[in-house]
């Protein structure tokens, strides 16, 4: 297939997604965002990484918004401009209706990640990237050139992410629940994971879905792609911590894997 066949299906379910979380979710989500201030960033440790980089008036870009959550939370705690692109069309629908909620001037975009408008390039301090942004990208070494597209000389690339490590075990629905860290997939598997049991990653109920492909990356692509566009690593960190609602069934067994991780990135000038 194609890098834009890949994309655009991925497009279909993720619509066919947007009104099974919108039943589960979003009048909680109004709700919240109708108090001022409101944000869905609690960890601590994404807290440091984004203030020195995004609180104090910065523009922040978002690629992969989802419903926008993140980057009206980011918006809220001092962001300058904020730019959220999805190619989503539902839940670039679904963002907007937080924003005004949040009475926030957030823009939302509705782009395939690979075809973001020209007119938003070299815009953004910071470029905000997170949970399970990476595996939809079948070409990643072009994603990440795109993100450096929209960094200002000096600007950071900040990455929230599900750990590659994952990709090896089942999700929570499809677990042994007696074995939960057994390896089920290869790390260096090199083609797609194809799914139709729908993206409910809320209550973990499967429903027949448009075709999905989610495209596994080891560290080493995440690090070379970054290194390869330009950008000087500041910081990488690995937590033991679920970020997806897919894989909480492992937070409590007693051998700690890496779960997820940060990377900060920055381009010179």
């Amino acid at each position: 297939m194609k890098r834009t066949e890949y994309t655009e299906a991925n497009r279909l379910a993720w619509n066919e997604a947007a009104r099974v979380h919108a039943a589960q979710n979003f009048a909680h989500l109004l709700e919240k965002f109708s108090v001022p201030g409101s944000s869905v960033l609690h960890k601590p440790h994404e807290l440091e990484r984004l203030g020195p980089l995004a609180f104090h008036g910065q523009a922040v870009a978002q690629v992969c918004c989802n419903n926008g959550r993140e980057l009206i939370s980011i918006r809220n705690l001092g962001a300058g401009r904020c730019v959220g692109f999805d190619i989503s069309d539902e839940f670039i629908v679904q963002a907007r209706e937080l924003n005004a909620a949040a009475h926030q001037d957030c823009e939302f975009v509705r782009s395939d990640a690979y075809a973001i408008p020209e007119k938003y390039r070299g815009n953004f301090g910071l470029v905000y990237l997170t949970v399970g942004a990476l595996g939809w990208m079948p070409d990643l070494p072009s994603f990440i050139q795109v993100l450096v597209g929209l960094l200002q000389p000096g600007g950071a690339l900040l990455i929230y992410e599900m750990h590659p490590f994952l990709d090896m075990l089942d999700p929570i629905n499809q677990a042994d629940p007696a074995n939960p860290l057994e390896l089920r997939h290869s790390y260096f598997k090199p083609d797609p994971f194809v799914d139709t049991g729908g993206l409910d990653y809320y209550s973990h109920q499967e429903y027949k879905s448009r075709p999905q492909y989610w495209f596994h990356h080891k560290l080493s692509d995440i690090l070379g792609a970054v290194l390869g566009a330009g950008l000087v690593l500041k910081a990488f960190d690995e937590y033991p911590h679920d970020i997806s609602a897919v894989f909480e069934h492992l937070e409590t067994l007693p051998v700690k894997g890496p779960m997820c991780y940060i990377l900060e990135a920055h381009l010179p000038g």
